[in-house]
């Protein structure tokens, strides 16, 4: 597994998270600028969707220092989602001259999104019924768990005793483009559940993997001796070299699924 990267405080340039200095500009990597400081900073992060709720908590701090870079990412054309999360946040500071004109400038924006950002409130949760809002929601957040999975296969090679896959092979500037779409994605993402209101979903971790296993287990038990004569005769070697093995796989799942439900397993694990 590769290791984690760090973004450096002053150029934005990725890092190896263990590097105490800048690989392209040499500035030090620890920050101990205040927590406005650290949003406004943010605003410039690489991936859009941290911009966004930087912008997003500057609004709801009322942080006046943030006029000035909210305005400016207003201005922007090449990342839209950014200029409309800044859009949005300007206006908690409307009266500030800075501010004002910044808004006034959202009307003539190039891109749609931009202009449309300040649209958008919360009455325009009524144009999704609960069957909509529930459709979109079960679609944006499949798509946005594919994506980190996407994520990982970009980033690492994975491989066990039956499989084995490599990482694309990606030249840096496929790599960097590819990265550069899930962002956006990810972005568009932030936006829609923002403009419609659409709910988080907190993930019980143990029940996650509670599913999978059950269907590991029931994968299990199908293939032992005599569920395999459904394709054919069974050698009658098989009892012996395939299912006790499958027996104590399958008993290994349930010890699995127990602990991670959060069960306490009374068995002693040997006899698992």
């Amino acid at each position: 597994m590769s290791e984690p990267t760090r973004v450096c405080p002053a150029c934005y340039g990725f890092n190896r998270w263990s590097a105490e200095r800048c690989q392209s500009c040499g500035a030090a990597l620890e920050n101990d600028d205040d927590l406005d400081s650290r949003l406004i900073w943010a605003l410039g992060h690489p991936d859009t969707a941290t911009a966004m709720r930087a912008a997003d908590a500057l609004a709801a701090r009322q942080t006046k220092e943030a006029i000035g870079p909210l305005a400016g990412l207003v201005d922007r054309v090449d990342d839209p989602y950014r200029s409309a999360a800044a859009a949005r946040a300007l206006v908690a500071f409307a009266g500030d001259a800075d501010a004002d004109a910044a808004l006034a400038r959202v009307p003539s924006h190039p891109s749609v999104v931009v202009r449309s950002a300040l649209k958008h409130s919360k009455k325009d949760l009524a144009s999704l019924n609960a069957d909509q809002r529930r459709a979109v929601v079960v679609a944006l957040r499949q798509l946005e768990e594919r994506l980190a999975r996407i994520e990982e296969i970009l980033d690492r090679d994975e491989s066990g005793a039956l499989y084995r896959r490599s990482r694309p092979r990606l030249s840096s500037d496929e790599r960097e483009r590819a990265g550069a779409i899930l962002a956006e994605l990810r972005a568009a993402i932030a936006s829609v559940a923002e403009t419609h209101g659409l709910p988080a979903e907190e993930r019980d971790p143990g029940r996650e993997i509670a599913g999978l296993l059950r269907i590991s287990w029931e994968s299990l038990a199908e293939i032992d001796s005599r569920r395999l004569g459904a394709y054919g005769r069974v050698d009658p070697g098989l009892r012996a070299s395939l299912d006790p093995t499958l027996e104590r796989m399958m008993a290994l799942v349930v010890a699995i699924e127990e602990i991670a439900v959060g069960r306490r397993v009374e068995d002693d694990p040997q006899s698992v």
